[in-house]
């Protein structure tokens, strides 16, 4: 699996007087399909894609807690979710066709950042679970 991106447009929210307050922001993560391949530069609403279906998943993903903390071992950064687990429980009649994690803003449907799973995944024989690296999710300089 790759490592979380940002898209642009979050980028550039964060720095010209639109920022998200990631410490008390209401963010899911979302399961989609390869349909449409998200595209960091361009990409802003997580309804731009497919998303996948099956049992074990509920449309628009799993609700994360958001919390944001200064790096104090580099002074201007703000680091966002420090540790994730997400777990889409196996289920028979699950989905086969997962290509990506979207994470996205629940009121606007602004995408954040996203990974690519490097295949397809599913929840039809096992679990599928994410977990975040130790350091963070995204790690933001100003």
């Amino acid at each position: 699996m790759s490592s979380w991106q940002a898209y642009k447009d979050f980028i550039l929210r964060q720095n010209n007087g639109n920022a998200l307050d990631l410490a008390t922001a209401s963010v899911k993560v979302g399961l989609i399909t390869n349909a449409v391949v998200p595209n960091s530069e361009t990409d802003t609403l997580f309804s731009a894609y497919t998303e996948v279906t099956g049992g074990g998943y509920t449309a628009g993903g799993i609700n994360i807690t958001s919390g944001e903390s200064l790096d104090t071992a580099t002074t201007g950064q703000v680091k966002w979710l420090t540790s994730i687990a997400l777990d889409w429980l196996q289920n028979g009649g699950g989905f086969n066709n997962a290509s990506y994690a979207v994470a996205y803003l629940t009121s606007t449907g602004r995408v954040i950042c996203f990974v690519d799973f490097g295949g397809i995944q599913g929840n039809t024989l096992h679990d599928l679970i994410i977990t975040g690296p130790s350091t963070s999710i995204l790690t933001i300089a100003f």
